[in-house]
């Protein structure tokens, strides 16, 4: 049953550091604070959390080729998450489309820019577009009621 579930690899620098601790201190699907935000924008699209691939390209700071070959062989839609990442993505010839900051916008353009980001995928890979989310149908409801006013 998993292998017929629709994969999005999502690319990313590296997991973060603790100099303290010496070791990786969180991971994407560790639902640390990181992650979280990124975590409530698959809920708000109703994109399942385990249909993620996230892929690092860079361990220790170095770019780790073994990355570039799965992402580039896998065949599935590829999310960048970062600059730096999408700089290297495209050096390699690997299409992507781009993930904003969180930071950058307001949590609801967030959860839409992302949703935006999983629908494409599927439509660009020949996958049914995901449902109407929660967000898209409360706007949608809101539009309705003004242009009846």
């Amino acid at each position: 049953m998993e292998k017929d579930l629709f994969r999005i690899y999502f690319v990313s620098e590296e997991d973060s550091y603790d100099p303290k601790r010496e070791c990786r201190a969180w991971k994407w699907e560790s639902d640390y604070l990181p992650s979280q935000t990124l975590m409530d924008a698959f809920e708000h699209a109703s994109f399942p959390k385990k249909e993620a691939r996230f892929v690092n390209l860079f361990c220790d700071g170095g770019l780790q080729k073994e990355a570039i070959r799965r992402v580039r062989s896998s065949q599935k839609p590829v999310i960048a998450m970062g600059d730096k990442v999408e700089r290297i993505l495209n050096r390699f010839g690997i299409s992507h489309l781009a993930m904003m900051h969180p930071n950058r916008c307001s949590e609801s353009m967030f959860n839409r820019h992302i949703e935006h980001l999983i629908k494409h995928s599927k439509e660009l890979h020949g996958q049914d577009v995901l449902p109407v989310s929660k967000i898209e149908a409360a706007d949608n409801k809101k539009n309705v009621q003004d242009h009846n006013q």
